[in-house]
């Protein structure tokens, strides 16, 4: 008799690598739209610094720029890897952004070396 897969829901803070060297990191979860599966990255607003050449001082100045949050829905064959944050940063990035992962009630969404670490308390 055939094992059953075990299908486990993924709501966590994690990196996501897709084909073209390309990354997002954000909080993961999955969706469905028109019955195909996707997987959903909600990328926070990121502020920066970054230095700019200014003509009229004719030197470079630290300017911070913002890039707004967006969505971003990607198929399973774009992407390469995920790998979640670890427990601790996910809980402070919850905190943050008022969000809820789900790596508090899924050990199998924990990284090794922090489960290793938390049972060795």
């Amino acid at each position: 008799m055939p094992e059953e897969a075990i299908e486990t829901k993924f709501a966590q803070w994690a990196r996501v690598e897709v084909f073209g060297h390309q990354f997002y990191e954000g909080f993961v979860t999955e969706t469905t739209i028109g019955g195909c599966p996707f997987v959903q990255i909600d990328v926070p607003e990121q502020t920066y610094d970054i230095a700019e050449w200014d003509s009229a001082a004719e030197k470079y100045v630290n300017v911070t720029k913002t890039k707004p949050a967006f969505r971003k829905l990607l198929g399973q064959a774009a992407i390469f890897s995920i790998t979640p944050i670890p427990l601790e940063e996910s809980r402070k990035l919850d905190a943050k952004y008022g969000t809820q992962s789900l790596a508090d009630e899924n050990p199998l969404l924990e990284l090794p070396a922090a489960k290793a670490a938390q049972e060795s308390k």
